[in-house]
C-alpha cells in the first residue's frame, strides 16, 4: 500500500524520532494528515499498533517536512513563503538577494508558485543588493517545479539552451531582462505550457517569422516586448502563429510606422498597447482585423495625427481606449466621433494639447463612463460639449486653464458621481484667471458625490452658492484655492458629506455655525495650514463620526479654551491610538508656550485672564424634516471587522529626511505580505517598496524637508473577511 506518494524517502527509526513544534501554516496539512490514518485507529487488532504509530508519526514528518523546508540553499538571501490567497503554491524569493548566479536548489517534489531573482531597483554597480545574474546555465533550475520565473531588472547575457530544462510541463510565466544580446528563442521554445513571455532589453531589429521562434508557445496568451531596439515587424510574424494570444504589449521600441501588417494576423488579441515607441499617426483602419480588441493603449507616442478611419473594426468591442500623453489637438481628435461605440467605457484624452471640446465628439459614447481629458488647454466646457455621455460617471478635466463652466453643460451627464477640476489656471505660471463655478454651473449633477477643487482659485462666493446644490455631496476638496471663510450654515443642505479637505487656505475661524449639517455624517475634516488660531469646541464636539481631524500648522493660541482639545489628544495617547501621531497640534501664542508640541506642556499652563467666561454652545433648531442627535464625544464608536483587527499602526516618528513606521499584528499568521507605496503629494508619482511579511517596522530615508508625503500601506491577508486592507498616512518631514 502506497501511503505516501509525494514524501521524500527518509529512513527513521520510530525510537529515536524528535519533534519540533510546528509552524502554524503547517496545521491544515497535518490535520488531513492525521485524518489519512484515523483509520487505522479505528480497528486496532486489525493492525499491530506500534506500525500504526510508526505510519501516524512518518506521515506527520513527511507532511511538516514538505511544508517548513525551502529548497533555497542556506546562506544564499533566499527565503519561502506562502503566495497570494488566491492562489497556490509558496513563492520562493530571491530578491535583492546579491546574487551573481542562479544558486543550487535542493530537489523538491513540491510545485511552487514563483521564483523571482528581481530587484526592487534596476541593478547597477551602486546597488551593492542587487542581483547581477548574467548566465543561466544549463539545467539551472534542476529538482524543482514551479509556474512563474521573475528574472526581470537582472542584465542576463546568456542563457543556455537547455536553461530551463525540467520545467517545460511547469513553467508558465517567464519574466526576462536582457543585455542587449540576442533574444534566446531556443531555450524559450522549450516551454510548451508558457503562457506569459516578457522579454526586456534584448536586440531584436525585426521581429520576423525566422527569427522569432514562437511556433510551439501554443498556449502562450501574454507577449511582451519592452526597451528593445525593434524597428519593424513583417507581416507573416505571427502568421498561423500562437491562436491563443490574447494580450500584446509593444513598449520603448524604435518603431516608427505603426505596425498595422505586423499585427494584423492576431485575431484573438483583446489587448493591445503600443507605448512609448517613435509612431506620430495611426492610419487608416489600423485595427480592422482584430475584432476581439477591447482594450487599446497608444500613450506616450506623440502622436500628431489619427487618420478617418483608423478605428474602424473595432467600434463594437473596444473597452478602453487610451490616447494620453501623445500631442494630438482639436483638428486631429476627430477619428474617435465614430458613427458608435458601442461598448467603451473609458477613454484617456489627457495630456494633449486640446484647446476646445469639437462638436459632437463624445456624441455617439453612450456606455462611456469614465473620461479622462486633464492636462490640456481647455479654458471653458459648453453647454453641449459632453453631449452623449448618458452613463458618464467620473469626469477628470483638472489642469487645464477652465475659466468657465456653461450653464447646463451637465445636464447631459444625469449619472455623473465625481468631478475632477483641481489645478486649473496653473499651467501658466504667473496667472491671474480664476474659474467661476456657479449654481447654474452645476445644474444636473444631482447623483454628484466628489467635487475635487484643490488648488483652483475659484470665485469664491460662487463656489459655495454651487456647493449647497449638490445635497449628495460626500467629499469635497478644497486645498489650496484660497478661501477666506467658510458662510454660516454653509453645509445645512449637503447632509451626505463625509469629507472635507480645506486645508492651505486663508481661513481664520471655524465655528459652529459654519459646521452646522455636518454632525452626524463627517468623517474625516482637514484645516491644517489655515490662519485659524483657535480651535471652537462646539464646532467640533458633536460629532459623531468623526474618525480623523488635520490640524497641521495652525497658529494655534494655547490657553484654557483649547483644553478640550488638550483632554482629547491626551486620552488619544493612553490609548495608544493612531490618531494621536498624525494630530499635530503645536502652539504658536503665548510666548512662553510658542512652538511647543501642546501635549508638551503641562495643563494648568493653559490659562485665560480672570475676565473669561466659557462659552455655551448653541442648540440650533434643524429644519422640520431632521432630528438632531444628542452630544456626542469626538471620539466615534465604530464596527471594526476582523481583517481590520489584525494590524494597527504604533507609532511614526518623522525627522527632515526620515519617516518611519512601526506596527502591531495580533495574528502575524494570517499576513500574507506588505508593500509600502508612497508619493510627494501633488506629483502624483507613486513609488512602491514590498516590505517582508515578518517586518514590524519600515524606515524611508532621503525624503525631501519640510514636505508632506502620503504612505499607504498594503497588508494582504489570508483566511479572513477581506483579502487585504490599505492604511493610509500624510506625514510631514521637518524642516
Amino acid at each position: 500500500m502506497q501511503v505516501f506518494p509525494s514524501c521524500p524517502a527518509r529512513h527513521y527509526n520510530i525510537n529515536q524520532l524528535n519533534f519540533r513544534q510546528p509552524d502554524r501554516r503547517c496545521f491544515q496539512k497535518t490535520q488531513t494528515a492525521v485524518i489519512k490514518t484515523r483509520t487505522f485507529f479505528l480497528n486496532p487488532s486489525a493492525n499491530n499498533m506500534k506500525r500504526t504509530l510508526f505510519i501516524v508519526v512518518l506521515t506527520l514528518v513527511c507532511e511538516l517536512s514538505l511544508c517548513q523546508n525551502c529548497p533555497a540553499p542556506a546562506g544564499s538571501g533566499c527565503t519561502c513563503y506562502e503566495g497570494p490567497s488566491d492562489s497556490t503554491g509558496r513563492v520562493i524569493d530571491c530578491r535583492d538577494a546579491g546574487l551573481t548566479s542562479i544558486p543550487v536548489f535542493t530537489p523538491s517534489d513540491e510545485i511552487f508558485r514563483e521564483v523571482t531573482f528581481s530587484n526592487t531597483q534596476t541593478s547597477s554597480t551602486y546597488c551593492s543588493r542587487c542581483n547581477k545574474i548574467t548566465v543561466v546555465p544549463d539545467n539551472a533550475f534542476q529538482g524543482i517545479k514551479f509556474k512563474i520565473l521573475d528574472l526581470s531588472r537582472n542584465s542576463v547575457s546568456d542563457f543556455k539552451t537547455s536553461a530551463f530544462a525540467g520545467l517545460e510541463d511547469y513553467l508558465e510565466e517567464l519574466i526576462i531582462h536582457g543585455n542587449s544580446s540576442p533574444v534566446p528563442y531556443t531555450a524559450v521554445s522549450r516551454l510548451r505550457k508558457l503562457k506569459k513571455l516578457s522579454l526586456s532589453q534584448f536586440s531584436q531589429t525585426i521581429i520576423g517569422r525566422d527569427n522569432t521562434d514562437i511556433q510551439s508557445l501554443m498556449n502562450l496568451e501574454t507577449l511582451e516586448f519592452k526597451n528593445m531596439n525593434t524597428e519593424y515587424i513583417q507581416s507573416d510574424a505571427f502568421k498561423d502563429r500562437v491562436p491563443m494570444l490574447k494580450r500584446l504589449v509593444l513598449e520603448k521600441l524604435k518603431i516608427r510606422t505603426f505596425p498595422v501588417a505586423g499585427i494584423a494576423e492576431l485575431t484573438s488579441l483583446e489587448h493591445l498597447s503600443a507605448i512609448s515607441l517613435q509612431i506620430k499617426e495611426i492610419p487608416y483602419q489600423a485595427f480592422s482585423s482584430l475584432h476581439n480588441l477591447q482594450e487599446l493603449v497608444l500613450s506616450h507616442n506623440g502622436l500628431t495625427t489619427l487618420r478617418s478611419g483608423c478605428f474602424e473594426g473595432i467600434q463594437d468591442t473596444l473597452r478602453y481606449l487610451g490616447l494620453h500623453i501623445n500631442s494630438l489637438d482639436e483638428s486631429s481628435v476627430g477619428a474617435i466621433a465614430s458613427e458608435r461605440w458601442d461598448r467603451l467605457e473609458q477613454l484617456n484624452l489627457g495630456h494633449n494639447n486640446i484647446k476646445d471640446i469639437p462638436n459632437g465628439l463624445f456624441y455617439n459614447m453612450r456606455s462611456l463612463a469614465y473620461l479622462n481629458i486633464d492636462s490640456n488647454w481647455l479654458t471653458k466646457i459648453e453647454s453641449g460639449d459632453l453631449q452623449g455621455l448618458d452613463s458618464l460617471q467620473f469626469l477628470d478635466a483638472s489642469y487645464n486653464n477652465l475659466q468657465t463652466i456653461e450653464e447646463g453643460a451637465f445636464l447631459k451627464t444625469p449619472k455623473l458621481q465625481e468631478l475632477d477640476i483641481r489645478g486649473e489656471n496653473t499651467n501658466i505660471p504667473g496667472s491671474t484667471d480664476i474659474l467661476v463655478l456657479n449654481e447654474k454651473s452645476v445644474q444636473g449633477l444631482n447623483n454628484l458625490e466628489r467635487l475635487i477643487l484643490a488648488d483652483t482659485v475659484l470665485d469664491e462666493t460662487a463656489m459655495w452658492d454651487a456647493v449647497k446644490k449638490l445635497t449628495n455631496l460626500k467629499i469635497l476638496k478644497l486645498s489650496g484655492t484660497g478661501i477666506k471663510e467658510i458662510p454660516e450654515f454653509q453645509f445645512e443642505n449637503n447632509r451626505h458629506l463625509e469629507y472635507l479637505v480645506v486645508e492651505n487656505n486663508k481661513l481664520t475661524k471655524l465655528t459652529e455655525q459654519q459646521m452646522y449639517g455636518l454632525t452626524d455624517t463627517l468623517v474625516n475634516l482637514n484645516i491644517g495650514n489655515n490662519q485659524i488660531t483657535e480651535l471652537d469646541e462646539c464646532a467640533l464636539n458633536k460629532f459623531t463620526k468623526l474618525e480623523m481631524l488635520y490640524i497641521n500648522n495652525l497658529p494655534l493660541h494655547c490657553d484654557c479654551k483649547i483644553t478640550w482639545l488638550y483632554d482629547w489628544l491626551n486620552e488619544l495617547r493612553i490609548k495608544n491610538d493612531i490618531k494621536y501621531y498624525l494630530i499635530r497640534a503645536i502652539c504658536t501664542t503665548p510666548a512662553s508656550l510658542s512652538n511647543k508640541v501642546l501635549l508638551s506642556v503641562n495643563r494648568s499652563e493653559l490659562m485665560c485672564n480672570s475676565s473669561y467666561t466659557p462659552k455655551r454652545c448653541n442648540d440650533f433648531t434643524p429644519p422640520p424634516s431632521e432630528i438632531t442627535s444628542t452630544s456626542a464625544p469626538l471620539e466615534p464608536v465604530t464596527k471594526i471587522s476582523p481583517a481590520d483587527r489584525i494590524f494597527s499602526f504604533e507609532k511614526i516618528s518623522e525627522s527632515s529626511s526620515t519617516v518611519r513606521f512601526e506596527w502591531r499584528v495580533s495574528d502575524p499568521d494570517k499576513i500574507v505580505k506588505y508593500v509600502m507605496d508612497y508619493q510627494l503629494l501633488r506629483t502624483f508619482q507613486w513609488n512602491s517598496v514590498e516590505v517582508p511579511r515578518t517586518a514590524l517596522s519600515f524606515e524611508k530615508e532621503n525624503l525631501a524637508r519640510n514636505s508632506n508625503y502620503l504612505f499607504c500601506l498594503t497588508v494582504v491577508l489570508r483566511d479572513l473577511d477581506k483579502t487585504s486592507i490599505r492604511p493610509c498616512v500624510v506625514v510631514n518631514t521637518l524642516s
